[in-house]
């Protein structure tokens, strides 16, 4: 018999862990998803702006960039997609057309409705 176990992705933002970093202070969870919300913006296009022109350096800084910011917030699978990315331009330095953004670009979408989820106040107590 063949059965499928299906496997749930992982949360956009770790509750948990954020919480473990505001203490729990719904004001503080605001403003760091605000202030993150405006840095992954500008860092999203940096990062792209990057890919586009083969800057395999700055590439890899945003990506760090990213995964730092995302551990603060408890985003796991943007920072690991970010990981990927970082391990893809140590492999290939100067070939930025071997990068494959769909982890990563997956990963933001999900996080961005998570954070509007949580700025509008939908979901908090997850």
């Amino acid at each position: 018999m063949n059965r499928c176990i299906a496997h749930a992705a992982p949360p956009a933002i770790d509750l948990a862990a954020f919480r473990e970093v505001t203490g729990g202070d719904p004001q503080l969870e605001r403003d760091l998803l605000g202030d993150f919300r405006d840095s992954i913006n500008e860092d999203d296009a940096g990062l792209r702006a990057a890919l586009a022109r083969g800057d395999t350096d700055a590439l890899r800084r945003y990506a760090h960039r990213i995964q730092g910011a995302c551990g603060v917030i408890g985003a796991l699978e943007l920072a690991a997609a970010c990981a990927a990315i970082q391990s893809a331009v140590k492999a290939a330095p100067h070939d930025a057309a071997c990068i494959d953004l769909s982890h990563f670009n997956h990963a933001l979408a999900r996080l961005y409705t998570r954070v509007e989820q949580l700025l509008a106040g939908a979901g908090v107590e997850t």
